[in-house]
């Protein structure tokens, strides 16, 4: 595991915005934009769940309340998406635990075309962090071992939110 606290490379033409209380990096590829708060350092390190969780394609992490995230994307992301035309795209949220499951660290990744407004990310953001969401997992089994952060990434269908929010399986 000769990667574990490595640097993580994260590809695109980076820039940064301003909000009202943070500054987002903003990765910008060919289709998409991957947005996180400059200051995140979790998600910005290999760690070890990572390596073996690439290794086995196994994730025991789950959130504890899918509801909440939820609620947190029609409020503070839908709005921005609900005239969106290309129904058939995505946007994605990685969340980054503490080894006690805390949410302590999020980013976001959209088509490049829905022009999520910063503000917007800020908003939702402060609501994750501030929220009771955790990653539930055993932190006691092997896969743990050694590991300083956990992650998820949850997935949301455009076309199916514009349906009747409905989360991607």
């Amino acid at each position: 595991m000769e990667d574990v606290g490595k640097p993580r490379k994260i590809d695109g033409k980076k820039s940064e915005k301003k909000a009202d209380k943070s500054t987002f990096i903003v990765k910008e590829r060919k289709n998409s934009e991957f947005v996180y708060n400059k200051n995140n350092t979790l998600m910005l390190t290999i760690s070890a769940y990572e390596l073996n969780s690439a290794r086995d394609g196994y994730t025991p992490v789950k959130l504890n309340n899918m509801k909440l995230l939820d609620s947190m994307v029609k409020k503070n992301i839908y709005p921005h998406f609900k005239s969106y035309a290309n129904t058939d795209e995505s946007f994605s949220i990685g969340l980054y635990s503490d080894i006690e499951g805390n949410i302590k660290e999020i980013c976001i990744s959209y088509p490049k075309e829905a022009k999520l407004p910063i503000m917007a990310t800020e908003s939702f953001e402060d609501d994750v962090l501030s929220s009771d969401l955790k990653l539930i997992f055993d932190k006691n089994i092997s896969y743990f071992r050694g590991t300083t952060s956990v992650d998820i990434s949850c997935y949301y269908s455009i076309g199916f939110m514009q349906k009747g929010f409905i989360r991607k399986k």
